[in-house]
């Protein structure tokens, strides 16, 4: 079944519900979804925006919202168990479109997924290279992301660095995990370039 996203105007009656992983130990686990949240509740895009959280409360519930139609969009940096899975069953979504009693619910692909990341990423690090005089062509951009202790959950982050290799702005682009290999501390063996700008995704 074709899912449509609507239109802006579509979205004022509609609720959105931004799921974040959050953390049990980490009080700033959930800081960036708060913020993302704040920003599109002050643009007044929807009926309701509404943060939750895997790991901390509010956790995903439908009940966070009381529109009809509701976008649920995981605030994660790529696919993975969590937003193939675990966040689907949490909620109890069938697919991309769920007919619930009175209810409709589109669920998104992530937000790190989208094409327009590796461009957001360039024009922070171009900036970065400008403030700190020092040439895009000398220095790497090393993209790093969480990743999975089972692997294999690097696949937007992989795509982000290859359109910005491809753009061939920068010395060298690699990426490195928390979770998985290449690792973080693994970074001086993955680029060469004197200057090196590690870009968190």
């Amino acid at each position: 079944m074709a899912v449509h996203f609507g239109t802006a105007a579509a979205w004022k009656d509609a609720a959105l519900l931004l799921v974040g992983h959050g953390s049990s130990r980490r009080p700033d686990g959930r800081t960036a979804t708060v913020r993302l949240a704040n920003e599109i509740r002050r643009r007044r895009l929807f009926a309701e925006v509404r943060e939750c959280f895997w790991k901390e409360p509010p956790f995903p519930s439908l009940d966070l919202v009381t529109a009809s139609l509701v976008y649920v969009v995981p605030n994660f940096a790529a696919e993975g168990s969590f937003t193939r899975r675990l966040i689907p069953e949490r909620l109890g979504l069938t697919g991309r479109l769920t007919e619930l009693p009175g209810r409709r619910v589109v669920y998104c692909d992530p937000i790190g997924s989208h094409p327009g990341v590796a461009a957001l990423l360039q024009g922070r690090a171009e900036e970065l290279c400008r403030t700190g005089a020092v040439a895009p062509e000398s220095t790497a951009l090393l993209v790093i992301a969480h990743g999975s202790r089972s692997g294999g959950a690097g696949q937007s982050s992989e795509a982000v660095a290859t359109t910005l290799r491809a753009g061939g702005r920068f010395a060298e682009v690699a990426t490195a995990y928390i979770e998985q290999e290449p690792r973080v501390a693994d970074w001086p063996r993955l680029v060469r370039a004197p200057s090196v700008i590690a870009a968190p995704c």
